[in-house]
């Protein structure tokens, strides 16, 4: 499909996982696709794989955290193409365990899982309305945002914000033709359920234990969320808005 062809989609947190699959996956649809990661060289070598296909593809490097560097993005974003069609945010960290935690710590969970999306939004809305009505911003949350799960509460607290945010940007937005949902990916296999500090055998165990408890039996790959993504910046999905989406093979059935 070339259905996303003249389309310009930005991702943030673009250098692996669901942002790399998604990044590639816009492409594969006729998207250029602006790379945005904190890790410069991964987005760059990202860029180059997705030119190397014949896509068109752009890197940028950017701490999502980091007001400054945001717009900064947004800054370079209107002064290269001067629209911007879809905006992914997939950016997320899972912080600390239980409530025994620092303001620090607090405020490096709600910056990157929350702030972030806020305003990458905001900074996103003029280059959205030129393109109106084929605009889309996309966030990401997590199952964890729509049930309680696991033992780190800031983290599904920080993304239960997100579906509002979602919601109530759809509602602002939707009448200047700008679609807004939101994701909730479930157990999913990237490098994130990584940082655990899980030896490889561990997790691959660990893995295999999770999926039998999804009632499709198995855990999901970055290209399942991926194709959301494209779903949800396609015309597709145009009267779509104001979703809190779970892509988690049923868990929260």
């Amino acid at each position: 499909m070339s259905d996303l062809q003249g389309r310009l989609a930005l991702v943030i947190g673009a250098a692996a996982g669901i942002g790399l699959a998604s990044a590639q996956a816009l492409a594969e649809r006729g998207a250029t696709v602006m790379l945005a990661d904190r890790n410069g060289d991964a987005a760059e070598q990202a860029a180059d794989a997705l030119r190397a296909g014949g896509a068109e593809a752009v890197s940028y490097e950017a701490d999502a955290s980091s007001l400054p560097q945001l717009r900064g993005l947004f800054d370079f974003v209107d002064k290269k193409y001067g629209k911007l069609n879809v905006l992914f945010a997939n950016v997320g960290m899972r912080g600390p365990d239980g409530f025994d935690v620092t303001e620090e710590q607090f405020d490096a969970v709600f910056n990157l899982n929350l702030k972030s999306h806020f305003f990458a939004a905001s900074y996103a809305i003029p280059l959205l309305r030129r393109c109106a009505p084929h605009a889309s911003i996309i966030f990401m949350s997590s199952a964890g945002g729509l049930r309680l799960g696991g033992r780190c509460p800031l983290y599904s607290i920080s993304k239960a914000g997100v579906v509002m945010m979602a919601r109530a940007f759809a509602r602002e937005l939707g009448p200047h033709g700008i679609r807004v949902n939101a994701l909730c990916p479930g157990a999913i296999e990237t490098a994130f359920p990584r940082w655990s500090g899980l030896g490889e055998a561990e997790y691959r165990a660990a893995i295999e234990r999770v999926g039998r408890n999804v009632p499709l039996g198995h855990i999901g790959q970055p290209q399942d969320v991926a194709g959301v993504v494209t779903f949800l910046a396609s015309d597709q999905s145009g009267y779509l808005t104001g979703l809190a989406i779970p892509v988690d093979g049923g868990e929260l059935a």
